[in-house]
């Protein structure tokens, strides 16, 4: 299960990695936000002047032509164009073409940005860091499900049969279970931003979404449970002590 689970997480950020690598993209982007795109422009060496003109082509992922043949803004150097909001709205790579002429010369250039939902994107070094965090907290996750699994729950007994001292431990494994609940919301919580702000792995990510929400609503009701056990755990220990302590048997 635990080779599995690894397997898993690795790949999800192994097919990312390597579709995010695929095109190189001049810049990138933020879903549903304006975005100004740029084209630097030479001629035979140099900054191209104000005699030029720069008209754009952009494609969207699908892909379908969102702008065509608009006119750019002179920007010293280079040239700019401003896309609305409303043409930023799918996710990937979009790829733009750029004509700049003037009365003698003329040339064509193509290149892509990319379109993320946090405008950011997961490189090879923040992956490995993720992948680290992810491996260390799901190894910290298992051996507390160990801890509280070999930890004793009833107190010990002696060869008669009876309770011969009170095991203090057991709290131990109730506050070991609500840290495993914890760690759980943790790694979700992980997994549902990187695949919803990086990898735009839909299955993936309303995998993730469910899991993180079920926890998330079950937050207050799992402390008031753990909370409560301790308690009636702490009150039950007291009476014990107190029949021991006073010799009396119990099973």
């Amino acid at each position: 299960m635990k080779k599995l689970m690894l397997a898993f997480l690795l790949g999800i950020f192994l097919v990312g990695t390597v579709v995010a690598g695929t095109v190189e993209v001049d810049v990138i982007g933020k879903q549903n936000t304006e975005l100004i795109v740029f084209e630097e422009c030479e001629d035979q060496g140099f900054a191209c002047t104000t005699r030029f003109n720069c008209s754009i082509t952009i494609k969207n992922p699908t892909p379908q032509i969102i702008v065509l043949n608009q006119t750019m803004t002179p920007n010293q150097t280079s040239f700019q164009f401003t896309m609305p909001s409303n043409l930023t709205f799918a996710l990937g790579i979009y790829e733009k073409t750029v004509y700049c002429s003037n009365s003698t010369n003329s040339g064509t250039s193509t290149s892509h940005f990319e379109i993320t939902r946090s405008g950011g994107k997961l490189d090879t070094p923040s992956s490995v860091i993720y992948v680290l965090v992810l491996v260390g907290s799901i190894g910290v996750l298992l051996l507390s499900i160990f801890g509280a699994f070999i930890i004793p729950w009833r107190h010990p007994k002696g060869t008669d049969g009876y309770i011969s001292s009170i095991n203090y431990l057991k709290h131990f494994k109730v506050s070991l279970i609500f840290f495993c609940y914890l760690l759980l919301l943790w790694i979700s919580n992980i997994m549902l931003n990187i695949t919803n702000n990086f990898l735009f792995l839909s299955v993936a990510f309303n995998f993730f979404r469910v899991i993180y929400f079920i926890l998330l609503a079950l937050f207050i009701p799992i402390i008031g449970l753990t909370v409560l056990i301790i308690i009636l755990n702490l009150v039950n220990d007291k009476r014990i002590k107190t029949f021991l302590d006073r010799g009396i048997k119990l099973t």
